[in-house]
């Protein structure tokens, strides 16, 4: 269940003196299973992408579909009401496979308790209350968080379990695809790393497809499997971690930088290091240091 983007562009008050192309020209495809981290400097055009891939956003050019089928399908005979309905209607059914968590979306829960915030997606799907329990129940666990919050209020937790709420809530919609915009934004490094890695183990255990907005090269090259790099409203790297981080020149040239490990290797390397100027994270420098430690 692909979802492709051809020729995709986005123009933002198109015809007025405030106009702004956001995205240029863009064909990606993203893949079931996959853990794909998106980078590029604020004003990028990030945040427009996923917009559009959740279907918040109508492209200016271009198409979008979901396992084949357009999110705006050709309604040519159709009347003005009609097509606006089929098209409602048909971005309702994308909304549930690919579902979007923007950044601090803590401040989006407006539920009594913790379950019924997570509740509120399946109910509008008009789910019987018996598999609501059952999804609230399950996507609680999938983001670690205990039984013992369900009936509490979510105003009441802390700043990540919070977060956690609300991505619970995505899950418990059962999405093919989850879209993070800066999940860990504004969280400690704890926070941060209990989120990022329990959506880790979510995506490795039940194949959905994750697709991570991120400011921090250290995240992405944990977790990611493949990078989307975007700058000035166009890809300008689509490749697997260590590829894209080899770039390290055009990358801090374009506002953006490679994981600290890499650049800690560059320098161990240019004095002499027998080390991959290519390592990314601290378990493979780490490994790196002890092999050459021990020769």
């Amino acid at each position: 269940m692909p979802i492709e983007l051809k020729n995709i562009s986005y123009t933002y008050d198109p015809g007025l003196p405030t106009s702004k192309e956001a995205l240029k020209s863009v064909d990606l495809t993203f893949r079931e299973g996959e853990f794909v981290g998106i980078i590029g400097h604020t004003g990028s055009g990030k945040s427009t992408l996923i917009q559009l891939l959740n279907g918040l956003l109508e492209p200016t050019e271009g198409t979008i579909s979901l396992d084949g089928e357009s999110y705006y399908p050709s309604l040519e005979k159709a009347s003005k009401k009609q097509k606006k309905r089929l098209i409602a209607a048909r971005l309702k059914q994308v909304r549930q496979k690919v579902g979007l968590v923007f950044q601090y979306p803590e401040h989006q829960l407006f539920e009594m308790t913790v379950a019924k915030d997570i509740s509120f997606g399946p109910r509008n799907m008009g789910l019987s209350e018996e598999e609501i329990e059952k999804r609230v129940q399950k996507s609680m666990e999938m983001v670690g968080l205990s039984e013992e919050l369900k009936e509490k209020s979510p105003f009441e937790l802390s700043g990540g379990q919070k977060r956690r709420v609300a991505i619970a809530g995505v899950l418990a919609m059962e999405p093919s695809f989850l879209v993070l915009d800066e999940p860990t934004a504004g969280l400690d490094p704890k926070g941060r790393d209990e989120i990022l890695g329990n959506i880790k183990k979510l995506q490795k255990e039940t194949g959905i497809s994750v697709i991570l907005v991120s400011h921090s090269m250290e995240d992405v090259a944990l977790y990611a499997e493949r990078i989307i790099a975007i700058d000035n409203g166009r890809v300008i790297y689509d490749d697997l971690p260590r590829e894209v981080f080899s770039h390290a020149e055009k990358l801090k040239e374009i506002g953006l930088g490679v994981p600290q490990m890499t650049e800690l290797g560059k320098l161990l390397a240019s004095a002499g290091w027998e080390i991959d100027e290519t390592i990314l994270t601290v378990d493979e420098m780490k490994a790196k240091l002890l092999e050459v430690l021990s020769c």
